[in-house]
C-alpha cells in the first residue's frame, strides 16, 4: 500500500481529492495521506519520493502506536499517523466509500527538511493508485 498525496476539495462537498482533479484555478495544500485496513494501520507503507531527479520508493513502518519511521541511507524520521474526518470524493471509483484515512505529518519537521536538503530528496506520495 502506498501513501497517497491528496488536496482538500475545491467544491462545496468536504473531502479529499488527487490534485489532478481540482479546478484549474484553485490550489491548496496537500496531504501524505495512508489508508486504514481492516480496522488497523497497515505494518508499512510505501512512500514515492524524488532524489536527484529520479522516483524511488521508501518503506515507512510501524513504530509504535501511530508513529511511523523511514530510513534513508544513515538517516531515520519519523511520522505520526492522525485520523481525518475526510474521506476521498474523486473520480476514481476504485478509492470510494472505502477505508478510513489517516493523515502523515513529520514528528520533527526540521530534521525531516534538513535531511532531505541535504540528500535532494523530497517526497510526494502516490496520485495513482488504481
Amino acid at each position: 500500500m502506498n501513501v497517497m498525496f491528496l488536496c482538500e476539495s475545491s467544491d462545496l462537498e468536504e473531502g479529499l481529492v488527487f490534485p489532478n482533479e481540482l479546478d484549474d484555478d484553485c490550489g491548496f495544500p496537500g496531504l501524505f495521506v495512508i489508508e486504514e485496513k481492516q480496522g488497523k494501520l497497515n505494518e508499512k507503507y510505501l512512500f514515492d519520493a524524488i532524489q536527484n531527479g529520479n522516483k524511488i520508493s521508501i518503506t515507512l513502518k510501524i513504530y509504535e502506536g501511530n508513529t511511523f519511521y523511514a530510513q534513508f541511507n544513515n538517516d531515520i524520521f519519523y511520522f505520526m499517523a492522525h485520523p481525518t474526518k475526510y474521506s476521498y470524493i474523486g473520480k476514481m471509483n476504485c478509492l470510494q466509500n472505502r477505508n478510513p484515512l489517516w493523515i502523515l505529518e513529520p514528528v520533527n519537521p526540521n530534521k525531516l527538511e534538513e535531511v532531505c536538503q541535504k540528500q535532494d530528496l523530497f517526497f510526494v506520495g502516490s496520485v495513482q493508485v488504481c
